[in-house]
């Protein structure tokens, strides 16, 4: 482990060199291709819409071993991002809001939430549950009930939205 904690010190002291926008366009590539690897599909094309004058819009992605995330300014500017891994292989649902989930904590752990906040994902699921606050007794409802109390406690999270694509 503490070779991938100098590892992880080594890619973002790399990061810190680049500028924002060249930040910005890596991530993205990544994701979209991230993206086009789970879907198969070489038409999806997510649309970024910019977020209301001085609101963030953090978008989260998620495959089976990582989430990720990555924060933009109303000018499509890069901000700040963020990658965790972990084990397992839960159902896309629970991973999606794991990932969630690990970007609210992140979030509220990096007093990031100062300036309103519009959270995007592309689990329809995962925008309904939260939005429904229906109890459903299982680690998938679990997992929303944690986000919906992070929502709550922190007022300047827009609750998830589903990410606009073009098909």
């Amino acid at each position: 482990m503490n070779n991938a904690n100098r590892y992880v010190s080594m890619v973002f002291a790399m990061i810190d060199d680049l500028d924002l926008n060249t930040i910005s366009r890596i991530l993205m590539v990544r994701l979209q291709h991230n993206k086009q690897q789970r879907t198969g599909s070489e038409l999806a094309r997510n649309v970024w819409t910019r977020p209301a004058r001085g609101t963030l819009k953090c978008y989260v992605e998620q495959n089976l071993y990582c989430v990720g995330a990555c924060i933009r300014d109303e000018n499509g500017l890069f901000v700040q991002a963020f990658v965790r891994n972990y084990a397992g292989k839960p159902l896309i649902a629970e991973v999606e809001a794991k990932g969630l989930l690990e970007v609210l904590h992140w979030l509220c752990a990096s007093n990031r939430v100062a300036t309103p906040i519009v959270i995007e994902m592309d689990c329809l699921q995962v925008v309904q549950a939260i939005g429904s606050r229906q109890k459903n007794n299982t680690e998938f409802g679990a997992i929303i009930d944690m986000c919906s109390n992070l929502l709550v406690l922190e007022p300047s999270c827009i609750e998830p939205t589903i990410l606009n694509e073009m098909n």
